[in-house]
């Protein structure tokens, strides 16, 4: 599931999505990881902070020592990220990727079609992440839409984390 329906998504998953794997799966899944040397999960989507369990996957995963991603594209209500942020997560062993489609909010709510979320939402969760010391990384997905606002994009981005990626 996501709240975003994004031009450029990979997983089609939208608001209407309903496919969930079962927690109990999940967990089965990263003992396999672990029995099997993995050193690290990623969690994407959809949207990751929809799940309702995912603070209690992130605990199993990093209880037993596996590297865990979480890639978001932040589109959600702050509620949903305040219990990540009042958690005790270990922040050596998560990570947090975004999906940035511009700093323009015009550009950037056509690309995630949608008017409900604006960029400076995601600028501020970004912010706090940063602020508990989780890594973070940006990644920004140039397309015929936002191309021009690149340079913006980054500029901005710079000032604000330390990785940035550009998947081309």
């Amino acid at each position: 599931k996501c709240s975003s329906n994004c031009v450029f998504c990979s997983s089609f998953s939208n608001v209407f999505s309903e496919n969930q794997i079962p927690i109990e799966k999940i967990f089965e899944i990263i003992d396999f990881c672990k029995q099997n040397g993995t050193k690290k999960i990623n969690i994407s989507g959809g949207e990751p902070l929809l799940y309702e369990n995912l603070l209690d996957i992130i605990k199993y995963s990093t209880k037993k020592q596996i590297g865990t991603t979480v890639y978001s594209s932040g589109n959600v209500k702050p509620k949903l990220w305040n219990p990540l942020l009042c958690s005790k997560l270990d922040n050596k062993l998560v990570k947090f990727i975004f999906n940035y489609p511009s700093a323009e909010n015009n550009i950037y709510q056509k690309l995630i079609s949608s008017n409900e979320f604006q960029v400076k939402d995601l600028n501020q969760v970004i912010e706090k992440i940063i602020k508990k010391n989780f890594v973070v990384e940006v990644n920004i997905i140039p397309n015929k839409i936002n191309y021009n606002s690149l340079y913006n994009s980054t500029a901005f981005l710079k000032n604000l984390i330390a990785l940035l990626a550009f998947c081309i």
